[in-house]
């Protein structure tokens, strides 16, 4: 859309409706000229490419896209490109904040704690029994969204208790990707589920 418009010093897009938008490939690509973009209100909950979007936008001081839903992005990768981009570039920032932006891009929204619970749905009857798990998978859901924000939080450097329910939780996460890992590699159900009910899952 305004990929090669390197004359352009600033830009309003505050108003723009993204709802619907699908791709944002090479979007601001080459905007070399931009020192601010304020993109803090685009819905970007139906975008599946980002290819490119702020290449070569060497002159931009800030940009905050954490906000930016990602759950559909086939491209983040790019996205990571751009950082390190601008970290070479004459108006780097100080490597601190580069180190903030890269935790940042690694837990966009909660996409990695939907997934989680994809995995926990899937393997149901063999983590909610009392060898593994004992409460509903609502309740172990609601878990995996206070350990996911526990985690993110941490991540930016912010202090939270560690609490008897996140260890639980985390032992119990273990335990899934175990379980996860066990399937995939041609472990019959019945057989991991025998397994996790004596405890020897680890074994």
């Amino acid at each position: 859309m305004f990929s090669g418009c390197s004359g352009l010093t600033s830009l309003d897009v505050s108003g723009f409706d993204t709802s619907n938008v699908t791709s944002m490939t090479w979007m601001f690509s080459g905007c070399s000229g931009l020192t601010s973009l304020d993109v803090s209100g685009f819905d970007t909950s139906n975008v599946t490419s980002m290819e490119g979007m702020f290449r070569g936008c060497s002159s931009l001081m800030s940009l905050d896209v954490s906000g930016f839903d990602t759950a559909k992005v086939e491209y983040i990768d790019d996205v990571r490109k751009l950082v390190e981009e601008h970290a070479q570039s004459e108006n780097a920032l100080q490597p601190k904040t580069y180190d903030l932006i890269r935790g940042s891009i690694n837990h966009w929204d909660l996409a990695a704690g939907d997934k989680i619970k994809a995995l926990l749905h899937m393997y149901a009857e063999i983590m909610i029994q009392p060898a593994c798990f004992t409460g509903s998978i609502k309740v172990f859901e609601d878990c995996i969204d206070r350990f996911v924000k526990f985690r993110n939080t941490t991540t930016h450097g912010n202090y939270m208790k560690v609490t008897g329910e996140l260890a639980d939780t985390a032992a119990n996460l273990m335990n899934l990707i175990y379980i996860s890992r066990l399937d995939r590699i041609g472990v019959p159900r019945n057989v991991i589920k025998d397994r996790i009910c004596v405890g020897v899952v680890y074994r």
